[in-house]
Order: structure tokens, then C-alpha cells, then sequence
């Protein structure tokens, strides 16, 4: 084989080789990319969905409440109408007591709802800060933008010691929270890698359950 021969064989091989370098090199990285990815957008979407489902429950629960709440307010109406007819003075008096019995049954009440309300929103806001923190110890990322997951429910009457307790007007729109992050990849593409997840809530039937949104597009290379 001639010095020509074999020059460009060896060309042809070194072309080869790194070729080759260059495909094994991409697999690793698009690898890499995939476990990325699908583990950070699996954590988002797990404490998301988590999250939310509290809203769901304690919701539901709180709303468990309202006829207790409703029963209270009326009974309570009902008294002060008698009361204001009355004049004798014994009537007055066991009204009254029936009064401040109906209002420490209200102010029990009101604790209850709104130790639910709080261990809704403690819990809701651990979810959050366990997927904060997950993901910046397992990746790195950076920045990292997550949206709070909100547990609002309207009291009517406001001014009422134990009042009924609703969901807002538009609910499936206001609770949607979502999250974005970067991924710096220092070892493959010497690039940065834009990922998101989003988590609301929709309804089925007459029940409200978490729901997946549809997220921003899976990879964006900057």
C-alpha cells in the first residue's frame, strides 16, 4: 500500500473514530437531557399534584361545615326575634342564655374551620418548599421560579362568628400554580435547558381533583 494509501485510510479512519466520539458523545448528553427532565418534571408535578390535592380535601371538609354553620346562624336569628317580643323578665333570661349557648357553639365552630383552613395552608405550603428543595439539591438549577399554591375560601357572611365558607369565582382558573427552572449542563451540550411543569385543578362530575395542565415547551436551548 502506497505512503497515499495509506494516508487516507488513516484519514478516513480518524474521521470515523470521531464521528463516532461525536455520536456517543450526543447519546450520553441527550441521556443525560431525558433523566433530567423527566426526574425534575416528575418531582414538580408529584409535590404540585400533592399540593393541590390538599386544597381539594380541606375544601371539602371545611364545606362539610356549612349546614352546622347555617343551623347556628339561623337558630341564633330565631332567638333575637323572640327576644325582642318578650317582656317577661324570666323569657328574657333563658333566651338569653340560649343566646350565649347558641354563640359558644358558633365560636367552636369557627376554631374548627380555621384550624382547617391553617393546616391546609401549612400543608400546602411544605409540598412547595420540599419540591424547592429537591430540586435545587438533586440538579443544577438555576433560576428557579415557583408559583404559590393558593387555599382561599370566601366567608359569608363576613362578619358572622361562624360563617359559611365557599370556593372563590373562578377557582379552576385562580388555583393554578406552575413552576420553571433551568438546567445547566456542563458536561454534554455546554448549555442551558429551560424546563416547566403547571398544576391546576378541574372538575368531574361535582367534584374538584388536581389536574395536570398542559407545560410550556419541554426543552429550550439557550
Amino acid at each position: 500500500m502506497s505512503l497515499s494509501n495509506r494516508g487516507q485510510t488513516l484519514l478516513l479512519v480518524l474521521l470515523v473514530a470521531g464521528l463516532l466520539s461525536g455520536m456517543l458523545m450526543f447519546s450520553a448528553g441527550f441521556i443525560k437531557w431525558t433523566q433530567v427532565k423527566n426526574h425534575t418534571e416528575s418531582l414538580c408535578r408529584r409535590h404540585y399534584l400533592k399540593a393541590q390535592s390538599y386544597v381539594v380535601k380541606y375544601a371539602k371538609r371545611i364545606k362539610k361545615l356549612n349546614p352546622k354553620a347555617t343551623k347556628l346562624r339561623f337558630r341564633l336569628g330565631v332567638l333575637y326575634a323572640k327576644l325582642a317580643l318578650m317582656k317577661d323578665p324570666v323569657s328574657i333570661s333563658a333566651t338569653l342564655w340560649q343566646i350565649k349557648k347558641v354563640k359558644s357553639k358558633q365560636k367552636l365552630l369557627h376554631a374548627k374551620q380555621k384550624g382547617l383552613i391553617e393546616m391546609a395552608r401549612y400543608k400546602i405550603a411544605l409540598e412547595v418548599s420540599e419540591l424547592k428543595k429537591e430540586l435545587v439539591q438533586k440538579h443544577t438549577i438555576t433560576p428557579l421560579k415557583l408559583s404559590d399554591v393558593h387555599f382561599n375560601m370566601e366567608a359569608k357572611p363576613i362578619n358572622s362568628t361562624a360563617p359559611t365558607y365557599h370556593l372563590p369565582p373562578q377557582f379552576y382558573k385562580t388555583q393554578t400554580a406552575s413552576a420553571s427552572w433551568t438546567w445547566m449542563d456542563f458536561d454534554f451540550f455546554k448549555g442551558f435547558f429551560n424546563f416547566s411543569c403547571s398544576v391546576g385543578v378541574k372538575k368531574k362530575g361535582l367534584k374538584w381533583k388536581p389536574a395536570l395542565k398542559k407545560d410550556s415547551p419541554l426543552l429550550s436551548y439557550l
